[in-house]
């Protein structure tokens, strides 16, 4: 019993979205993201904090993809700019404030967005909150361990099958991922020349049995450092989550 156990955790499995015309899924997406900046004439810093709750729903299926629409419910967040003084820009809208966002979802799992679609609503930047939403799937079975590029190709991403559960007639799969560069920056402009680092991480779960993704965590940072200084000039952080829930058909 305990070999047969081993060897089904072994086993492949398939990780490629299951669409059909009329499904609908609810996303809920928080973004966290903040730079620091110093230089001689002094230092600033901006965060933005944001929420979005939206429905995204299958038009139309294909072949290797489908044609769907995403319908923004709400926003929530605000922006802050601190330079000296204080900035805040509020980032909250309602439902009534968009159009929905025309869209392809990949069996694979990458969401090819309308960018003039996102630009609906100068008040709400919500680009950072949906562009590459959903990490890259190989679009097939594979086994434990496998690996397959992912989405962040500046920054030679890499994805990998973490782990397989099965459980009460469940199989979920554990996708995680990094990604990193460096970069050389050469002296212009007065300043001297240095270096900017970018380190990445992700983790996602995939629902096998129900050919959807569950959830998704992406993290970025990224130090920009010069010669002589002992603190880095820049710093940026991204954080983004994502969950993901298949609604019943009628279901609003």
């Amino acid at each position: 019993m305990l070999l047969a156990s081993l060897a089904r955790a072994e086993d492949p499995v398939d990780l490629k979205w299951t669409l059909a015309e009329g499904d609908r899924f609810a996303l809920e997406v928080s973004l966290d993201a903040s730079s620091e900046t110093r230089d001689p004439d002094g230092a600033w810093e901006t965060t933005r904090t944001l929420k979005l709750s939206a429905t995204l729903e299958v038009v139309e299926t294909g072949a290797d993809d489908a044609r769907v629409e995403l319908r923004i419910l709400r926003t929530s967040g605000r922006s802050r700019f601190k330079d000296g003084d204080i900035e805040d820009t509020p980032l909250d809208s309602e439902a009534r404030d968009w159009r929905p966002i025309a869209a392809t979802l990949t069996k694979s799992g990458e969401l090819r967005i309308d960018l003039l679609a996102l630009a609906q609503n100068p008040k709400v930047v919500i680009a950072d909150s949906l562009m590459q939403l959903f990490p890259p799937l190989p679009g097939g079975a594979v086994a434990l361990k496998a690996t397959w590029p992912g989405l962040d190709t500046a920054n030679v991403e890499t994805l990998s099958l973490a782990g397989v559960s099965r459980k009460a007639g469940k199989v979920e799969a554990a996708v995680e991922g990094r990604s990193g560069s460096e970069e050389k920056i050469p002296a212009a402009a007065g300043e001297k020349a240095g270096t900017r680092t970018t380190q990445g991480t992700s983790k996602c779960v995939f629902d096998v049995t129900d050919g959807s993704l569950r959830s998704a965590l992406v993290q970025l940072t990224t130090e920009r450092r010069v010669q002589g200084k002992q603190k880095p000039v820049q710093t940026q952080t991204w954080r983004r989550t994502v969950t993901v829930a298949r609604l019943k058909s009628g279901k609003k």
